[in-house]
Parts: C-alpha cells; structure tokens; sequence
C-alpha cells in the first residue's frame, strides 16, 4: 500500500476508472465508487513538491463521513486517503482529498 506522500497529481489525473472503498453498513459491507472529477495543482512549497488536491464524486448513500479511508486505486492499489465531503448535489455526495 502506498503512503499518501508519494502521491502526485499525474496519478489522478489519467485516471478513467473510479477509485473504490468497501465501507461496512451495519452487518452489510458495501463497495462504494468514488469517481475523480477534477485534480488542481497547488504552489509548491518546502514540504512538498507538488501539493495538489482531488475532488471526488459519489453516490449520495451511503454517504461517507469525514475521514482517512483504504481507498482502491485502479494503478496504485490500496491508498490511504483523508477525504472531506464538499457538498452534494441530486444524484451525488462531493468530496474532496487534498495532498499537501
């Protein structure tokens, strides 16, 4: 499994698969689709070379609280990610996950 640090916005960003997350819903595990909707690059700065931050997009249940999660990267395998739901919309729950 990767470590968040090694991460860089070239891994996110080719990205056509959705990332995916098994989260336990009561006795019931259920795998969630997390789709890349949009990666921004932030300004360099000494602890890190390319800061940047992802938006994610999913289905609006289960909606996922604030927190780190073992998310399946397509590439990369299993990614520990800290993500923040951002908003929501009719069909959707936002999130997003920022790398600096």
């Amino acid at each position: 499994s990767q470590m968040s640090d090694a991460l860089k916005p070239e891994d996110f960003q080719s990205l056509t698969a959705p990332l995916t997350v098994n989260v336990k819903i009561g006795e019931v595990e259920r795998v969630v689709e997390l789709a890349v909707t949009s990666v921004k690059r932030h300004p360099t700065h000494r602890f890190r070379d390319q800061p940047f931050s992802v938006s994610l997009s999913g289905p609006r249940q289960p909606a996922l609280p604030q927190g780190i999660y073992p998310l399946r990267h397509p590439q990369l395998g299993a990614v520990h990610i800290f993500i923040v739901p951002s908003g929501q919309d009719a069909q959707s729950v936002h999130y997003e996950a920022t790398f600096n």
